[in-house]
């Protein structure tokens, strides 16, 4: 029992054992509660970009008859471990594990050609 015990002491001490945690975010992400305010056929592009500010991209449509402001982010999040051993003086076996969580979201507003809101897509 105390070769065992020598032996995992020598394993532990000699190997290296890494973990981590990240979040990253692009852009901003918008109020969901001012979304949830706007209405199709009354509210106008002026409320919108009041209450939601400047979108991420601005698109034509329908053959120049819709106009489509487009607000888009990204969230990711993740954590990883590892451990490396020496097996032999030239190499080493390692096992390296991980998991993320990417969102990417968006909220598009479609207008007509007066700047009225016709329809609100989420995703």
């Amino acid at each position: 029992m105390t070769k065992l015990a020598f032996f995992f002491l020598l394993l532990v001490g000699s190997s290296c054992a890494n973990a981590s945690l990240n979040s990253n975010a692009i852009d901003r992400q918008v109020d969901f509660m001012a979304v949830a305010e706007l209405s199709a056929g009354e509210s106008n592009l002026g409320d919108c970009l009041k209450m939601l500010g400047a979108p991420t991209l601005v698109e034509q449509s329908d053959g120049g008859n819709q106009f489509v402001l487009s607000y888009e982010w990204l969230r990711t999040s993740g954590w990883g471990v590892g451990v490396s051993v020496p097996i032999s003086r030239i190499g080493k076996a390692s096992v390296n594990y991980s998991n993320s969580d990417t969102a990417p979201t968006f909220v598009k507003l479609i207008f007509d050609k007066e700047w009225q809101l016709i329809e609100v897509m989420q995703g």
